[in-house]
């Protein structure tokens, strides 16, 4: 997928993460603004991490099924 400003790129951002399941990922986009810049190559692709930071910016752990079991 090949975009050329910043809007649409959030939005194809927005697009990949909203329909697509993480067996679907990686996706990626092609942005290029034109033809003096650059090409830039943006991977959207899931990643697990073992915490989260909520909107307020508190550190959050996740806990794994095992982790509640014990």
């Amino acid at each position: 997928m090949k975009v050329n400003t910043i809007a649409e790129l959030k939005k194809a951002i927005g697009k990949i993460i909203n329909e697509n399941s993480d067996k679907d990922l990686p996706k990626e986009i092609i942005f290029n603004r034109g033809i003096e810049y650059s090409n830039y190559k943006i991977t959207v692709e899931a990643i697990e991490e073992d915490f989260f930071i909520d909107s307020k910016g508190h550190k959050w752990k996740k806990l794994k099924e095992d982790d509640e079991q014990s």
